[in-house]
């Protein structure tokens, strides 16, 4: 499909040698409508959902803080396996305001039925002077991440003290510094496809209800999600362009995949899509050499000393939060025995397989929910019309998109299935009680990263196709999305109050 050009003007000659214009209306391009409809939904969740109501926020809340005070590992405990930081009597108090009054909701009933702030006095707590008084707070389950998924909100809270903010503004501006970092990295990767029309598959997996959510709030996941589409727009950046890559464009890809691995060690595999990218487009011009073997040489030394560095560093990471997993055993008191889990998959491999497969099979639907959007505790999910148009777009934002090589194809369906079961078997072997049949605790919001390489994946090797104009796909694709985040802002109102 030949791409449409959009011009103010266009002069055609007529038989009295004037030229008569005529005027079509330029649309705007693909990373500023993102980055208006972005901003504004990450503006208004930010502002709408309660300090305390999202997933697991209390305790990523107060990893933040002990990062924007310097500390940049949790306090470890002789006496037990939990991991904690000192925090403000007043900032845990708001937080488990939050969570209690989200917690204690009817998930079930309609929206109609439901008043899920009513006993929230987060008001009040909110104007409370940020205490000088603090406590040891439980933030194991916010362990497995590095202190660098947590610096944007990090940066935020130390901002907010600095300026002498109430508990509710620190908190605020803790957030909003966040979702911007979301925001920045996010619309970079689109920027970065502007010639490309799987742009469009990045611009809606970006703005999917879950992971703005999750971007409006303090959590490991903005980060984490923010980086790994930033880093896999830049390696099919790498795929797709025809000319070798500037020094810009490699080092960009090369940081991009080491914030990667520092933002969830169990994500680092992601980075093995390098390998499935032309040797040749992964030297700069100087180093193309006549000699295509040469050229190859150079090309494949390059990946594979960068993916070694990688690997080391990623060790490093999990020596760094070996001791997430035994604390969030202990936390949660499930039964759970890391140690005794991890030997018996280890004895047992295919016992591993079944254990993915009825999780699959069991839990399948409330990830599918999670996945598009469940926004907190309170688990308000996209109405369902509305979900099904996130499919349809997800959907043919993959099929107009450009197609990479068969066999890289199916190596990014491979990174993204394994990278899944790993993150399922990280929380198997640290939530679920020992010898568990399925896992649980997994939520289908960990998997919005891997939604890109499955998609391309298909989109490669299924033998079909969509067609859609510039123009057509310049309004479909930013109206929906922004239909679909208009009904969940509005439906979790209603459900609010």
């Amino acid at each position: 499909m030949a791409p449409v050009v959009d011009e103010n003007v266009a002069a055609s000659p007529d038989r009295g040698g004037s030229h008569v214009r005529s005027r079509r209306l330029r649309l705007p391009s693909a990373d500023l409508l993102y980055a208006l409809i972005a901003a504004l939904a990450l503006g208004l969740f930010c502002v709408a959902i309660p300090p305390g109501w999202g997933w697991d926020e209390q305790s990523h809340v107060g990893r933040a803080y002990q990062v924007s005070e310097g500390v940049l590992i949790p306090l470890a405990h002789t006496h037990d396996a939990r991991l904690s930081a000192m925090l403000p009597d007043s900032l845990v108090d708001l937080e488990m305001d939050g969570h209690r009054a989200a917690n204690a909701v009817e998930r079930g009933a309609p929206w109609w039925q439901r008043a899920d702030a009513a006993s929230s006095n987060a008001a009040a707590l909110w104007r409370a002077p940020l205490s000088t008084v603090t406590q040891d707070y439980d933030i194991s389950n916010a362990a497995a991440s590095t202190f660098v998924a947590y610096a944007p909100a990090a940066a935020g809270l130390a901002l907010g003290r600095l300026f002498g903010l109430d508990t509710g503004g620190v908190l605020l501006l803790g957030k909003i510094v966040n979702a911007l970092v979301y925001l920045l990295l996010t619309w970079a990767a689109v920027r970065l496809l502007r010639g490309h029309r799987v742009r469009w598959l990045f611009f809606v997996v970006a703005l999917l209800p879950g992971a703005i959510t999750q971007a409006a709030y303090v959590t490991a996941d903005t980060y984490t999600n923010a980086i790994s589409l930033l880093f896999m727009a830049l390696v099919l950046r790498l795929h797709l362009s025809g000319t070798a890559p500037s020094w810009r464009i490699l080092g960009g890809t090369a940081l991009a995949g080491i914030g990667v691995v520092m933002a969830k060690p169990s994500y680092a595999l992601l980075l093995a899509l390098l390998l499935t990218v032309p040797w040749r487009r992964v030297l700069p011009a100087a180093w193309v050499s006549p000699d295509a073997r040469r050229s190859g040489l150079r090309g494949a030394g390059l990946v594979g000393g960068y993916l070694a560095v990688s690997a080391l560093l990623t060790l490093a990471v999990l020596r760094l939060t070996a001791s997430a997993a035994p604390a969030i055993a202990a936390m949660y008191d499930r039964g759970a025995d890391p140690v005794a889990q991890t030997q018996a998959i280890v004895a047992q491999p295919f016992e591993a397989v079944a254990v993915l497969v009825r999780s699959v099979v069991y839990y399948g639907e409330v990830w599918l929910k999670s996945l598009l959007g469940a926004v907190g505790y309170n688990a308000v999910d996209v109405p369902q019309p509305f979900a099904l148009l996130c499919i349809v777009l997800l959907v043919l934002a993959a099929l107009v998109g450009e197609r990479i090589r068969p066999l890289a194809g199916g190596a990014w369906i491979v990174v993204a299935a394994v990278t899944g079961w790993v993150a399922i078997m990280a929380i198997y072997v640290s939530f679920s009680s020992l010898g568990a049949p399925a896992a649980d605790g997994v939520q289908g919001r960990y998997f919005i990263p891997l939604l890109i390489p499955l998609l391309i994946g298909c989109r490669t090797l299924l033998p079909m196709r969509a067609t859609l104009s510039d123009r057509a796909a310049t309004v479909l694709f930013p109206v929906g999305s922004a239909a679909v985040l208009a009904s969940v802002t509005v439906l979790w109102s209603l459900t609010l109050h």
